[in-house]
């Protein structure tokens, strides 16, 4: 395997590449979605039982959209109304986590 460092190409041989992976940082991707069941399945019960009800208070289109989509995605308008409401709900650290990326 061969790299660029400093402008000059270094060749690696094949622990040096393996050391050099295993430390990589990998930039989340920008745009992606995960499947709804997920989301609910990484609330506690305790959680649930917090976020099913106050799911009613949200406006019809919001509950709307839950209720029939199969996948959150993080481009969506509804991305940012749901992290906000899970951030009231359940706090900003679990929120974050509920929504990860798989």
């Amino acid at each position: 395997m061969n790299i660029l460092v400093n402008g000059e190409e270094v060749e690696l041989n094949s622990s040096e590449a393996a050391e050099l992976a295993a430390g990589a940082v990998v930039a989340p991707a920008t745009n992606w979605s995960i499947p709804k069941l997920m989301v609910v399945q990484r609330l506690t019960d305790a959680e649930a039982e917090t976020v099913y009800p106050a799911m009613a208070a949200m406006p019809a289109k919001l509950r709307f959209v839950w209720d029939t989509a199969s996948e959150i995605r993080s481009e969506s308008e509804f991305f940012g109304t749901l992290q906000a409401f899970l951030t009231g709900a359940i706090g900003p650290d679990r929120a974050a986590q509920v929504l990860q990326p798989e």
